[in-house]
């Protein structure tokens, strides 16, 4: 149910919003996800220290499950950072502009 709930409430954002709030909306949206990945990608990587520091004092098949769920986190913030560098690259190749980190447009 979770999993549906965002596309659902994204499409109804975009057929609500005017082309001028939609572009609000969006920017916005792209300064919030600046702004937070850092801060979650550093709380993650410090989840995933913490875990599997605490992992060295259980059984070998509890410490096998924390070591995998630490190395996930340290996946998960990793591939967040790198997503937040590269895709508005990505887009301003394909788009033939530069990405404005600043307002969150293309120029």
């Amino acid at each position: 149910m979770r999993k549906a709930l965002l596309p659902i409430l994204l499409i109804v954002a975009f057929t609500v919003a005017s082309p001028s709030n939609l572009q609000t909306a969006l920017q916005g949206l792209c300064q919030f996800l600046f702004d937070i990945v850092g801060d979650l990608a550093m709380v993650m990587i410090l989840l995933s220290s913490v875990s599997y520091a605490a992992a060295q004092i259980f059984s070998a098949e509890m410490r096998a499950r924390v070591i995998v769920w630490s190395q996930s986190l340290l996946q998960g913030a990793f591939i967040g950072i790198l997503m937040v560098i590269l895709v508005p690259w990505l887009l301003g190749v394909m788009l033939g502009k530069s990405f404005d980190v600043n307002n969150c447009t293309f120029v």
